[in-house]
């Protein structure tokens, strides 16, 4: 038979429950709440003091969950708790199933897609452009995309920027054509830079020149590939073809900021880039 013996509290006991640790946890404590009590009016500040003092008390007590440890360790371990919830096997199955029937209702409208019939001018809207630079709809409207030239507001007084503000609230205000400002972003093109500079590098000789243009030349082919341009379109729409034509005239001139035409080949890199969002286009 062998004796076990039990665990050794080596912890110093100063009371019946409180330990020396708790003592200096209680001091502490005690030197904080009195030093704050002022932030409090004085009817409350002997009740604060006594219910933080009280508050200690308790967390320094015996835990009856957690053998040996005291109430204060058993909210740590209630915050440090694993929040993972364990499923059951229904559960699981439950799940494996449903993503099993997504699957196969994917798989079913893939196959219905594919069994239409498609045809590339049901998704055209814009049948033609005319000699004004007019776009005409498939449903007989007509739409004219002119460009807004920006302005540096961040260089410009407040009073500028306010004056600029009313004008767009009074334009906005007149004018009764459907109307709407899209924003894109062309990629910058540095095609002719970069072949002058290719051109330059195989014609020049000296190699200290060589490295220099080399370097440009990386550089301009690293903007052309990151950098964009932020430009702004007016787009007009109107159902009768004279009324657009009358009302871009007043337009142009109570526009706020210089309006300027486009031509035919920018209206559709801009129609292109439209139906084709994540396609590179150059300027």
């Amino acid at each position: 038979m062998y004796v076990t013996i039990p665990e050794i509290d080596t912890r110093t006991k100063m009371f019946k429950f409180i330990y020396f640790t708790d003592l200096i946890l209680l001091t502490v404590t005690g030197l904080i709440l009195w030093s704050t009590k002022n932030i409090l009016i004085s009817v409350l500040r002997i009740p604060y003091f006594i219910f933080g003092m009280l508050f200690v008390i308790y967390l320094i007590r015996d835990s009856e969950d957690n053998v040996g440890k005291k109430k204060i360790h058993s909210v740590f371990y209630f915050l440090k708790r694993n929040r993972n919830l364990v499923k059951s096997q229904t559960e699981e199955k439950k799940e494996l199933k449903n993503k099993i029937d997504e699957r196969k209702e994917l798989r079913k409208r893939k196959k219905r897609i594919k069994n239409i019939d498609k045809d590339l001018l049901d998704y055209q809207f814009f049948i033609s452009i005319d000699e004004n630079g007019i776009l005409r709809h498939k449903d007989n409207t007509f739409v004219k995309i002119l460009k807004i030239e920006t302005i540096d507001v961040l260089n410009l007084k407040d009073e500028d920027i306010n004056k600029i503000i009313s004008e767009y609230t009074l334009f906005f205000k007149k004018y009764l054509l459907d109307l709407k400002i899209v924003s894109m972003r062309f990629p910058c093109n540095f095609r002719n830079q970069i072949e002058f500079l290719k051109e330059k590098l195989n014609a020049e000789k000296n190699e200290f020149r060589k490295k220099f243009l080399n370097l440009k030349l990386q550089e301009l082919e690293f903007l052309e590939n990151t950098s964009y341009n932020l430009e702004f379109y007016l787009y007009i729409f109107s159902a009768d073809y004279d009324d657009l034509i009358r009302g871009l005239e007043s337009m142009k001139k109570d526009f706020p900021t210089r309006l300027s035409e486009l031509e035919k080949e920018k209206q559709e890199k801009i129609i292109f880039k439209l139906n084709n969002l994540n396609t590179k286009i150059l300027k």
